[in-house]
């Protein structure tokens, strides 16, 4: 039996996992911003990724290295959401948050792409 015993670690400390090293790059003053755009089933997925590249290439500050992502990941019943990755100084962080979500919502508004909203069905009935 093979046991590895850790002691606690210090941000600086490395962690070295079967397939390389994970360095903490926190000090490094930028942060990855995720964000979740969700739009209904029947928008063009192409368009929605467009509107989002435009957000991006428009905002300064958003650093251009690391590269922004950007892509699908999870589709339901009524919605498809594209994540949306974007690398800022950490400086930043707060302000563009709110800044790009009120962005999002305008520029879907202005392409006429429908943010779907939560909705259940109840059915009542009188034989209980």
């Amino acid at each position: 039996m093979l046991l590895i015993i850790f002691n606690p670690y210090k941000v600086d400390d490395y962690i070295v996992p079967a397939g390389g090293v994970i360095e903490n790059d926190s000090d490094l003053g930028t942060r990855r911003l995720d964000r979740i755009a969700g739009v209904s089933c029947g928008e063009d997925l192409g368009q929605v990724q467009g509107i989002l590249k435009k957000i991006l290439n428009h905002e300064p500050r958003i650093l251009v290295e690391p590269k922004p992502t950007i892509g699908l990941i999870a589709m339901s019943d009524r919605r498809i959401n594209s994540a949306f990755r974007p690398w800022s100084k950490v400086a930043d962080d707060s302000d563009l948050c709110f800044d790009r979500q009120e962005r999002i919502k305008i520029r879907f508004d202005e392409e006429g792409v429908t943010i779907p909203l939560p909705r259940r069905e109840v059915h009542i009935s009188k034989n209980l």
